[in-house]
């Protein structure tokens, strides 16, 4: 069994990460390291405080991604925006 630990805030894990403010303007190679964890954060976040959904890990056939790409509905999997996410 496999667990992921999040944060409060996306803020929270940025500091405790003491990730520099400015990797994340500049997009550095730090943040380039970082960013999946930060995306992931924001998402749970907007999951739990505005969607009646309870985010957990699941396989199935069809999945749903969350990423800076515009909506694309693919045979296989729905990409939806990251700016989305609340709108489910």
């Amino acid at each position: 069994m496999r667990y992921k630990l999040f944060m409060l805030d996306v803020g929270l894990l940025g500091a405790l990460s003491e990730l520099p403010v400015t990797s994340i303007l500049e997009g550095n190679d730090i943040f380039m390291e970082f960013k999946g964890a930060l995306t992931e954060q924001y998402v749970l976040q907007q999951l739990i405080s505005d969607t009646p959904y309870a985010p957990y890990y699941y396989g199935t056939e069809k999945a749903v991604r969350f990423s800076t790409l515009k909506y694309m509905d693919q045979e296989w999997m729905v990409n939806i925006p990251l700016y989305a996410v609340c709108n489910l």
